[in-house]
């Protein structure tokens, strides 16, 4: 419904969250995280130009890039403004768990806080990338139901298109190394490096997702295989890395162009 509509929505729900919450970063937040991403992949969606008498919509490829370096983008600024603490939430993290422990009727002694220390440290370590990656998917999935919601409208004018042929840029795949490389960095530098790692992961994982799609076409047992990837997804972390590989690899080996070589089909 267009830039203006969207920036009033975001600048709404940041009036109302400060209402609830006056004080603390809360509305800054909500503003940053979820307001101008969306805003901004919106415009991103709307976004078109003439080429020779036909219009050329933003590809969705690029709209998958720069949903998740926006992102990177908010969670690297949330986390400077409400002061991301490792060692922190590890300590309040592997105090909860033992007072959890210790509450259950067990033979055996409950272990110390000391002792669930290391096991809180490595899932710490991997909480920006984790988040990153649960936030990039949360959006994609928000603005994907606000197309439905706005072609019901009969206010969308972008045509229909098959996602599951998108493609992302070589640069996703560049900034992913990068940031994957840095995110052994200690410190700072090494979470945000691990906040962009997580979200550029996210858009691989999509692609991957959109292969599934492609290369199952036409097969019997295409809603079997879906239903079981996702449902895979959903409870287990593996899939995440066979499919951000399937992803990455995508724009080297050309799984689909393969598939529907000499093929007609494409739906």
């Amino acid at each position: 419904w267009g830039l203006p509509a969207g920036a009033i929505a975001s600048i709404a729900g940041e009036a109302v969250i400060m209402g609830i919450i006056p004080a603390g970063y809360a509305p800054f937040v909500f503003l940053i995280l979820f307001g101008a991403p969306v805003v901004w992949l919106a415009r991103l969606v709307g976004m078109s130009r003439m080429v020779d008498d036909a219009r050329e919509w933003f590809p969705v490829g690029r709209i998958l890039f720069h949903a998740a370096i926006a992102i990177g983008l908010a969670l690297a600024i949330s986390g400077v403004l409400t002061g991301f603490d490792p060692q922190g939430v590890t300590n309040d993290a592997s105090a909860a768990v033992a007072k959890w422990l210790a509450a259950a009727q067990t033979d055996t002694p409950p272990p110390t806080a000391a002792e669930i220390e290391p096991i809180m440290r490595l899932y710490v370590s991997f909480m920006p990338a984790l988040l990153a990656l649960l936030m990039v998917a949360i959006t994609l999935l928000d603005l994907w139901l606000a197309t439905l919601i706005t072609r019901a409208s009969g206010r969308f004018e972008r045509p229909r298109e098959r996602l599951w042929t998108v493609v992302l840029p070589n640069d996703a795949l560049i900034a992913f190394a990068i940031a994957l490389a840095l995110a052994f960095l200690p410190g700072p530098p090494g979470d945000i490096a691990s906040v962009f790692a997580g979200a550029l992961l996210a858009a691989l994982v999509a692609v991957g997702l959109a292969v599934l799609h492609a290369v199952t076409l036409g097969m019997n047992a295409r809603p079997a295989l879906l239903t079981a990837a996702y449902l895979l997804l959903l409870i287990s972390g593996l899939p995440v890395i066979v499919f951000g590989i399937i992803g990455a690899g995508e724009n080297f080996f050309r799984l689909r162009a393969r598939r529907f070589a000499g093929s007609s089909k494409t739906q």
